[in-house]
C-alpha cells in the first residue's frame, strides 16, 4: 500500500510517529516541540474547502481524507484534531492536504476515533454555491 492510502492507515493505526522507521519523502518533518497536533489539525481544517473545490457537472469528488474534528470545551476553549471519519475532496486538490497528514503523521498524531456517519460513496457530486462555483 502506497500514497495517501498508506498515510492514512498509518495514522489510523497510530504507526506515524517519530522514529518508526524511514521517514515518508517529501518536506523536511519539523520538531514536534516546533508544532502541535492540534496546529497541524487547524492548518488542515482552513485547508479542507480549497480541496473540496470542484466543477460543476463533473466527477471531481472521486477521493477522501479524514474529516476535522472541533470539539468545544467546558471552559469555552476549543480542539481541532483529524478523525478516522472521512470526508469527500477533489482528488486533484488533495496535495496540501496530504502535506499536513504527512506533517501530522511525523508529529506523533494519530487519527482520533469518533463515531462516524456512514462512509461517504463516491464519486461524490459537486454542488452549486453562490458564487459560480462548487463545493464537494
Amino acid at each position: 500500500m502506497r500514497g495517501p492510502a498508506a498515510l492514512l492507515a498509518a495514522l489510523a493505526l497510530g504507526l506515524g510517529g517519530c522514529g518508526d522507521g524511514p521517514a515518508a519523502p517529501g518536506p523536511a518533518p519539523r520538531s514536534p516541540a516546533a508544532e502541535s497536533c492540534e496546529d497541524i489539525a487547524t492548518e488542515y481544517l482552513i485547508l479542507l474547502p480549497e480541496a473540496q473545490v470542484c466543477e460543476v457537472g463533473t466527477d471531481a469528488c472521486a477521493a477522501t481524507r479524514p474529516l476535522p474534528i472541533v470539539s468545544q470545551g467546558v471552559s469555552g476553549s476549543s480542539n481541532t484534531e483529524l478523525s478516522t471519519c472521512l470526508v469527500i475532496v477533489n482528488p486533484a486538490r488533495v496535495a496540501g492536504l496530504d502535506a499536513l497528514l504527512q506533517r501530522y503523521a511525523l508529529a506523533g498524531c494519530t487519527l482520533a476515533a469518533y463515531p462516524c456517519p456512514h462512509p461517504p460513496e463516491l464519486p461524490g457530486r459537486c454542488q452549486a454555491v453562490r458564487d459560480g462555483t462548487g463545493t464537494c
